[in-house]
């Protein structure tokens, strides 16, 4: 099976062992953002795009749907109101279990970045081109702040090709990207785009594993995924989306100074206003548990932490 990586950079909103911090891509100086800080939200869905068919079987590793480096969410108060669980403190045996697959149905956000691992299978008998990845039905949402929850992991998923996105811009273009060489680091579009120079093709009965990886220094997003593909002749739109809702992310509130040179002072104004109502990170408990979630003050994953 061939291993292909997706990757989107660009942070708004409004609304009211330890793990790793959330990653979040530098936005490229050759394809700056578009959007400023923003009035409402959320705002009207750009990119808009329906899917004509669906040929090829996707199946998503629900249980590995991270930041890219770790399980680190963010939730609304409608969100955590029917999830309390996620409130819960002390080790893994003494806290109420959730479920996050059952939490993206109800409006539950990655925090930092989004990485997804789905597998797409041809099982029809004609081949199948992937022509072009695309970013579509782009909501800027506003802001999930009623809890930060960074329950991090550790390890990361193989991949052979990777791609990287500015969300941000009017029409985010897939880009080259080594993730394994700098995860959550720094993404910088260079070059032709990636589908200029490749096809991605899969023959009847053929796997490609892709791991999609979706951040944003701006603001957070909802969206869906569409591959272009050509199968007998025709050209077809596929969507990849969460199940039956779309891909969530939130941005991390407290950037690095590296992060905050590719933000606009609007951005930057609007991230100081922003402040976790709760905030949960897993540490090492006695006896070597590592399962332990404990209380962390807000305002060091929030606007007005010492980065800003």
């Amino acid at each position: 099976m061939t291993a292909v990586l997706l990757a989107a950079t660009g942070l708004t909103g409004c609304g009211g062992a330890p793990s790793p911090s959330p990653s979040g891509g530098v936005v490229a100086s050759n394809e700056a953002p578009s959007a400023t800080a923003a009035a409402g939200c959320p705002l009207p869905p750009r990119s808009a795009q329906a899917q004509t068919a669906d040929p090829l079987r996707a199946t998503v590793n629900v249980r590995r749907i991270t930041d890219g480096r770790g399980f680190n969410y963010a939730f609304s108060e409608q969100t955590l109101a029917k999830h309390p669980a996620a409130l819960e403190t002390g080790s893994a045996q003494d806290r109420t279990p959730w479920s996050a697959e059952d939490a993206w149905k109800d409006g539950l956000f990655l925090l930092g970045a989004a990485r997804v691992l789905v597998t797409f299978q041809n099982p029809g008998a004609e081949p199948i081109a992937v022509k072009n990845v695309r970013l579509v039905n782009i909501v800027e949402e506003c802001m999930p702040l009623a809890l930060a929850y960074h329950m991090g992991t550790e390890g990361s998923g193989f991949a052979t090709v990777s791609l990287s996105f500015n969300i941000d811009a009017d029409v985010p273009i897939a880009y080259g990207y080594d993730f394994l060489a700098q995860p959550g680091a720094a993404v910088q579009p260079h070059g032709k785009s990636f589908f200029d120079e490749k096809t991605v093709q899969l023959k009847p009965g053929e796997e490609q594993d892709f791991s999609i990886y979706v951040a944003s220094l701006r603001r957070p997003y909802s969206f869906d995924i569409a591959l272009d593909l050509t199968v007998g002749g025709k050209t077809e739109v596929q969507l990849l989306r969460n199940g039956d809702v779309p891909w969530r992310f939130a941005p991390n509130l407290c950037p690095t100074t590296a992060q905050q040179a590719a933000l606009a002072p609007a951005d930057l104004a609007w991230m100081r206003e922003r402040v976790f109502q709760k905030a949960l990170r897993r540490t090492s408990g006695p006896n070597g548990d590592v399962t332990v979630m404990s209380e962390e003050d807000p305002k060091k994953v929030s606007g007005p932490c010492n980065a800003l």
